[in-house]
């Protein structure tokens, strides 16, 4: 029993030895740690979180990712239409732009900040759309396309330096 007890605790102190970095959370207490083909990470004061295992993924949701990239969400496939966005870090000017041969009639598209209020809503008139992002704070957006009749076509996320 009492090796067993020394190979656990050697095993944590050797997980504690080796940092890895990854991206930030802001939380009231947490770690990240790895070992010979282990990591483990942990995060304490995260009001949301849920994992769902598959047969050949984990999916984890929360604010506590740490290897995460979102560059586009709720893809809703419209033949013949590809729906970009770019740059993707933006600073001045965010280009939304349909390519394609299916045109959707009276395309729309909405800026929300993360409290999910909506800062701007216009009518996506030309390709590429300019849109002025200079007066909004630095910061994470969700910039979302809709179709006719208000369905949703794709949802990105946008970063603002």
């Amino acid at each position: 029993m009492k090796n067993k007890v020394t190979s656990f605790i050697s095993f944590l102190w050797l997980l504690s030895a080796t940092v890895v970095s990854g991206q930030q959370v802001i939380s009231s207490a947490g770690a990240s740690a790895a070992g010979t083909g282990v990591q483990l990470s942990w995060t304490v004061g995260e009001t949301v979180i849920e994992t769902f295992t598959g047969t050949s993924a984990i999916l984890t949701q929360g604010f506590h990712q740490t290897r995460l990239t979102v560059t586009a969400i709720e893809v809703i496939p419209v033949p013949d239409l590809d729906l970009t966005v770019y740059p993707n870090p933006v600073s001045s000017v965010l280009r939304l732009q349909a390519i394609g041969k299916k045109k959707v009639p009276q395309m729309t598209y909405s800026l929300f900040n993360m409290e999910g209020k909506v800062i701007l809503k216009k009518l996506f008139t030309d390709s590429p759309e300019e849109i002025n992002m200079e007066m909004y704070s630095s910061g994470t957006y969700v910039l979302k396309i809709f179709n006719g009749e208000n369905q949703p076509l794709r949802t990105f996320k946008v970063i603002k330096e």
